[in-house]
C-alpha cells in the first residue's frame, strides 16, 4: 500500500529526514504532496524527501500552503486514488 506524505518534515529536521532517508528506511511506494505556498515545510523540503526515497513521485499544489488536503481536498484526494489504483489495481479497497 502506497505511504503517503504530506510535510514529513514537520514531523523532524530536514536534515533528520533526509537522514533517515539515505539509510533507506523508507521503502514502499510513495507519494509526496506539498503546496507551492508551504512556509512550514516549504517545497525544498518535499525535493529533499522525493530525493530520499527511491521511486517516489512529488506533486506540487499551486498556491496552496501548508494543508493541502483541507485548501485543496479534491486535488489531494485525486493524488490518493491514482496512487492507490497505481499501486494495487484492481483491488477492491481502491476507489474508483
Amino acid at each position: 500500500m502506497p505511504l503517503f506524505v504530506a510535510g514529513l518534515v514537520t514531523l523532524a529536521s530536514a536534515a533528520g529526514a533526509v537522514h533517515l532517508l539515505a539509510r533507506g528506511v523508507v521503502q514502499v511506494p510513495c507519494t509526496v504532496v506539498v503546496g507551492t505556498l508551504d512556509r512550514t515545510s516549504p517545497p525544498v523540503h518535499a525535493d529533499a524527501l522525493v530525493e530520499g526515497i527511491r521511486g517516489a513521485r512529488l506533486h506540487r499544489i499551486e498556491g496552496v500552503g501548508h494543508a493541502p488536503n483541507f485548501e485543496a481536498p479534491d486535488a489531494v484526494a485525486e493524488l490518493i486514488r491514482a496512487a492507490s489504483a497505481k499501486a494495487a489495481p484492481g483491488h477492491p479497497s481502491v476507489p474508483s
